[in-house]
């Protein structure tokens, strides 16, 4: 949940000459989950672009826990389109993620930096110097998931790169008493440059990731934890499971 509301926090996208247009202003209150509502005018935002803004703000907060409020806008006859609606949410959520430092949500030239993190992980947890040769199918499935059902990476942007990320997965499993839906979320990935540690980043990532996990109706969420983040992950809630974890690997050259 965001600590306090953000107000009058406009997205604008416009292009010279003919090309989508979006003009879009939201306030932003704290919530225990996230909800959309539309206080515009109908001539300031028809109400089949207001509901479209309410699928796009569900979609760019991911990992906020607050209430959009669309408070005005402008509409052109001509140029307003569903793209320039989105481009116009997608501006206004990153205004509000960069107030209050919050991550945000990865996207498709965030993939070098990403594969770069993971490098760091992987090398922390090996305890050294790691093979190469898998970096370039971690960049195609990257690329072909961000933005994906059942997938979000966060990311907090540092001064040279990203200084963290968080990656998250929804699957579907069989159903039980504990878990009625099946749906189960795997955290992964979670990694900070080597220069940006101490700083509160991982809480960050871990506590957008929480709220996405949730809004996703996970049940049960796994995963595996270094020396180091034992404790992050304990303060969220997170303990050894009831039964042993096993896993079964293949044995490559």
């Amino acid at each position: 949940m965001i600590a306090r509301a953000v107000r009058g926090v406009r997205g604008l996208h416009r292009q010279t000459g003919c090309g989508p247009f979006g003009d879009i202003t939201a306030d932003f209150e704290p919530a225990a989950e996230f909800a959309f509502v539309n206080r515009a005018s109908e001539a300031e935002v028809p109400a089949a672009y207001a509901e479209f803004a309410g699928l796009r703000f569900r979609a760019e907060m991911a990992g906020i826990a607050a209430r959009a409020v669309l408070v005005g806008g402008r509409f052109h006859e001509v140029d307003s389109s569903r793209r320039g609606c989105e481009l116009a949410v997608r501006a206004a959520v990153r205004r509000l993620r960069a107030d209050l430092g919050l991550p945000r949500v990865a996207v498709p030239g965030d993939v070098p930096e990403l594969v770069r993190l993971r490098r760091v992980l992987l090398t922390a947890m090996n305890g050294g110097p790691i093979t190469s040769g898998w970096e370039s199918a971690y960049a195609a499935v990257l690329e072909r998931r961000i933005g994906t059902e059942g997938f979000v990476a966060f990311v907090l942007d540092g001064a040279q790169g990203l200084a963290a990320a968080g990656i998250g997965t929804i699957t579907e499993g069989l159903p039980s008493p504990s878990n009625p839906a099946g749906i189960n979320g795997t955290l992964l990935g979670m990694a900070t440059d080597p220069r940006e540690r101490r700083r509160g980043h991982a809480r960050r990532i871990v506590e957008a990731l929480m709220v996405w996990f949730r809004a996703e109706g996970a049940a049960r969420i796994d995963l595996n934890a270094t020396t180091e983040g034992e404790g992050l992950y304990r303060s969220f809630g997170f303990t050894p499971p009831p039964f042993p974890a096993l896993t079964w690997r293949r044995v490559t050259s």
